[in-house]
């Protein structure tokens, strides 16, 4: 058994133990943070964010305009020689701006139903627009005031063409749900429901020449054409049974000839010389459906847009895409684009603006 002393020198070393080893603790810390080697501080991840990889190609930037309204936009559309631009959305919104978009003013449409897409002549004197229900209103003013008018159908009309060769717009075709097609021959006097032999939803409708070769596509893969001013329809394959959402071909206003573009719902891109033989499917890459595409006038520079924000953009005739920074997170549901750039409409009176693209 320890005496008391013994025990007394036993517990001073046991201190003296302890120290030491917690001296040699701290330096090896300190050693091992001075060689970079010590656990890293926990920092917070920053935020998810598109990689940008910039191109010396128009659009590269796009900005947010003021809308003045928070209603969805479905439509836009502008014409250089008015200096004008439309767009339209839900619960009957009509904007437009005489100042090629620098400014916007909301105007009465006379509806209170969604209108899905607009179109006007060359000179912009004469607006058109659909929607819901089969609405159709118009304008003679530049889209100053607006009248109802009868589109002979109650189906949804989603898609709109105008001619833009002559000064009233003597042709014009609209398109919607359940393959309802009207078209006018009389600058829009009186409408006549056209046969599609299809009952699946049309999304987007192009033409070009006078009088019009017209194409429509919709879901499933759709396509119809017509080659009598709108006449009479038959299908084309489109080898493909996604949701077409949007149809684009370079230079319709001015007659173009092709290549032609069909945005799909899916992400994917379809391409076609003619518009007729084949149709050749390209992956965009986006990841995200898509709800638009639209070019330049020479077909080079493409733009497709999507949910979420999403828009792409390809520098050789839709071969590549790469991702672009939009500003938003809201739906971009319709695309424009005139000479002093590309227009982009979405949710919650979104709208866009690149740069100039001729």
């Amino acid at each position: 058994m320890m005496t008391p002393l013994q025990r007394r020198r036993v517990g001073i070393w046991g201190w003296a133990a302890l120290l030491l080893l917690g001296a040699l603790v701290f330096f090896f810390i300190r050693s091992r943070s001075a060689t970079g080697a010590a656990a890293p501080k926990q920092q917070s991840n920053p935020p998810a964010a598109i990689s940008v990889v910039p191109l010396p190609t128009p659009g590269k930037v796009w900005t947010l305009k003021t809308s003045g309204t928070t209603n969805n936009l479905y439509s836009i559309y502008g014409m250089d020689s008015a200096q004008k631009l439309w767009a339209v959305g839900g619960n009957g919104t009509i904007l437009e701006s005489d100042d090629q978009g620098a400014t916007w003013k909301t105007r009465t449409s006379g509806t209170s139903a969604d209108l899905y897409a607009v179109s006007a002549t060359n000179w912009g004197d004469k607006v058109w627009a659909v929607g819901a229900n089969g609405t159709m209103v118009e304008s003679d003013n530049g889209g100053a005031t607006w009248r109802v008018r009868k589109s002979g159908t109650g189906n949804a009309l989603r898609a709109l063409w105008v001619s833009t060769e002559d000064k009233e717009g003597q042709w014009l075709c609209a398109a919607g749900d359940h393959g309802t097609i009207v078209g006018s021959s009389n600058g829009g006097t009186t409408w006549t429901v056209r046969s599609s032999g299809t009952s699946n939803n049309f999304t987007s409708v192009v033409a070009i020449d006078i009088p019009p070769h017209f194409w429509i596509a919709g879901d499933s893969g759709t396509i119809v054409v017509s080659d009598d001013g709108g006449k009479t329809w038959k299908a084309e394959a489109s080898g493909t049974n996604e949701r077409l959402v949007s149809i684009w071909v370079p230079g319709w206003q001015n007659g173009g000839t092709g290549p032609f573009w069909i945005a799909a719902e899916n992400g994917a891109i379809l391409a076609s010389q003619d518009g007729n033989a084949r149709w050749d499917t390209l992956r965009s890459g986006g990841g995200k459906p898509l709800t638009s595409i639209l070019g330049t006038q020479d077909g080079m520079d493409l733009w497709a847009l999507g949910v979420g924000g999403t828009i792409l953009a390809s520098d050789d005739r839709g071969a590549t895409w790469k991702l672009r920074y939009s500003g938003t997170n809201e739906n971009l549901n319709a695309s424009f684009e005139i000479s002093t750039g590309a227009w982009a409409v979405g949710d919650h009176g979104v709208i866009l603006k690149s740069d100039p693209t001729i």
